[in-house]
């Protein structure tokens, strides 16, 4: 029994930080801040957050402004986007989810935007390739990661990737061996040993170096629509839209999450996100079913469920 109720006196505590550029136009950086006995996991964001933030605010003539959000995940993100996502999708020209970047490792791992085609996409990639970093890579999954999920979300649709030096469940989504998983992840073994701080310091200086590319390209930067890649629906199978676009839906009272922590990882769920995060009137079934790996039939289960628990029409 969690003993609470809602009124105009509660509050949700979060941190920002604003830096005004010569634009309006913002890169926005987002970082979790409800675990923080977690290093690598949660402690090394708010560390590297700060510290950008601090690089930042020191240069000189920026074009781009640039936003620092350290939030408590999913309920932080909607509660902020609930007053600032109108705001955001007019000006944000690419977002960055900061997580799990305290741990050396061979590799960092991109989680590449919603739309394949936004330019964060290339401008990533393009410095990842003249750095000397050897990178792994994974499309969007909405059933997987952390708040790009609500950043990403159909109703607000903001160009935000997540790139990170380790995180843990996701090896098969990059096509990653297991042995690279995170395992100390929510647990107490994710403690100051596993925080690299000469590490973190050269990933500053690739963070760096994005923020540099995408001030360096701002001229003639045309704010990408929200559909600009996302070709017509074939309407040859179901075309689904979400009642209320923003965010993921409050899913506890359904059947689509288990009673009990551990067991979040069944296909139904996955596949329920997948249906969630594209019934944008843009995707059909045959899209999704392209998107996910899982089978218009698959699909067609869920959505069905969604239906009747009035999310999606």
């Amino acid at each position: 029994l969690i003993d609470s109720d809602l009124n105009e006196k509660g509050e949700l505590n979060y941190g920002e930080i604003y830096l005004p550029g010569e634009s309006k136009e913002e890169l926005t950086f987002s970082t979790l801040i409800c675990h923080p006995s977690m290093a690598n996991n949660e402690m090394s964001g708010m560390i590297f957050n700060t510290f950008l933030a601090l690089l930042i605010s020191k240069q000189k003539n920026r074009k781009l402004s640039y936003r620092f959000l350290f939030l408590p995940e999913t309920i932080g993100s909607i509660s902020y986007l609930d007053r600032m996502g109108d705001y955001l999708k007019e000006h944000c020209i690419g977002g960055f989810m900061i997580t799990c970047l305290g741990k050396k490792s061979d590799y960092l791992y991109l989680k590449k935007s919603r739309d394949p085609s936004c330019k964060i996409n290339k401008i990533v990639k393009d410095v990842l390739d003249d750095s000397s970093y050897e990178y792994r890579e994974a499309n969007f999954n909405p059933s997987w990661g952390c708040d790009e999920r609500q950043f990403s979300s159909p109703g607000i649709n903001l160009p935000f990737v997540t790139l990170s030096s380790l995180m843990f469940g996701e090896c098969q989504g990059y096509d990653a061996p297991s042995h690279e998983d995170y395992l100390e992840y929510h647990t107490s073994l994710d403690d100051r040993s596993n925080i690299d701080f000469s590490f973190m310091a050269s990933e500053l200086g690739l963070y760096l170096d994005i923020c540099s590319r995408f001030e360096n390209q701002l001229e003639g930067f045309k704010k990408e629509s929200a559909a600009s890649s996302f070709e017509p629906p074939s309407n040859t199978s179901p075309i689904y839209q979400r009642r209320n676009p923003k965010y993921e839906p409050f899913m506890s009272n359904s059947s689509f999450y288990p009673t009990l922590s551990g067991s979040l990882d069944n296909d139904f769920r996955q596949r329920a996100m997948w249906v969630l995060n594209y019934a944008d009137g843009l995707h059909d079934l045959a899209k999704i079913e392209s998107l996910s790996g899982f089978s218009q039939e698959e699909l067609q289960v869920v959505a069905d469920v969604l239906i009747e628990n009035n999310l999606i029409t």
